[in-house]
Parts: structure tokens; sequence; C-alpha cells
């Protein structure tokens, strides 16, 4: 029986099983590495129609611009208040055009009679307070509208006057 003891000890303590270091790959903690997958190349089964290329002719009328004096400036364009009336409208817009050819190009730009090209948009800025039947007989006597308008002109300078020296 000794000797039998004796085999069976020496067998366990060779063998690999009872080593304190068991040596792995990889750490146990960790996940092993993925391979990217592999993908396929997509294959068209239906081919798609041609594109349809769709034209169109379009005409656009460009009006020449008129062709302007040198001592003009560029066009300036003002909304006036609101009036009781279109001509009070217009006065309006005429105030405001003035005071913003005086701020972009001088007070030499500022009257109206040398400027090119004046041009009025003028309509109602408000909403009728009362409508129907009432609304058209009280118009003829009462404003009930108000007005604004839009002027749009090309500032010009004072054309050169010289005298004839007599």
């Amino acid at each position: 029986m000794k000797s039998t003891t004796l085999a069976v000890l020496a067998v366990c303590i060779a063998s690999p099983a009872f080593a304190f270091e068991i040596e792995y790959p990889q750490p146990i903690h960790e996940k092993p590495e993925r391979r990217a997958p592999q993908v396929r190349a997509w294959v068209q089964r239906h081919p798609s129609p041609a594109p349809k290329v769709i034209t169109k002719t379009v005409t656009v009328y460009v009006p020449d611009k008129p062709k302007l004096d040198a001592r003009c400036k560029p066009s300036v364009a003002a909304i006036g208040d609101t009036a009781k009336s279109e001509a009070a409208a217009k006065l309006e817009s005429q105030k405001q055009w003035k005071a913003t050819a005086i701020w972009l190009y001088g007070s030499r730009y500022i009257d109206l009679n040398n400027a090119d090209q004046i041009e009025y948009q003028c309509g109602p800025s408000s909403v009728p307070r009362a409508g129907g039947l009432v609304e058209q007989q009280a118009s003829r006597f009462l404003p009930i509208v108000d007005y604004t308008c839009r002027i749009t002109a090309f500032p010009c300078d004072a054309p050169v006057q010289r005298d004839s020296g007599k």
C-alpha cells in the first residue's frame, strides 16, 4: 500500500493540473476581439429607369436700364407715415425721402425737382372699421381708411447754370 500511495502521490505532483499558474491565451476578463463583419456588395435586382431630362424654355424680359446723368446717385426709396388721404400720404413719403437722401448723399441731393424717375406706390394701410353699407355711406363724408405711400427716385444734383457774362 505504501508503494501505491507513493506512486499516486508522485503522479499527482508531476501532473500539470496542480500548477499554480495557469496560462491562458488572453486574460479572462477581456472579451476576445471580434472580426469586422464581412459585407457583400449590394446587387441591384431591378435596374432603375434612366433619369428624365426636362427642359423648359423661359423668356425673361429685362428692360434696359435708363442712362442716368453723371450727376445722379443710386436710387433712394422711402415709406412715409400714414395719413388720412392719398395726397397727404404722398407728402409724408416725400418728407421721408428727403431725409433719407440727405443722410445718404448730402443736402445737394434733397430737391425732388432735380430727381429722375420718381415713382409712387400708394395704398390703404389700415382695415376699414365698419363693413357693408354703413362704411360706404360714411366714406363719402369721413375718411375711414388711412393711406401710406412709398416713393422711389434717383436723387440728382442741380444742373450747372452758367452766366452769359452780359
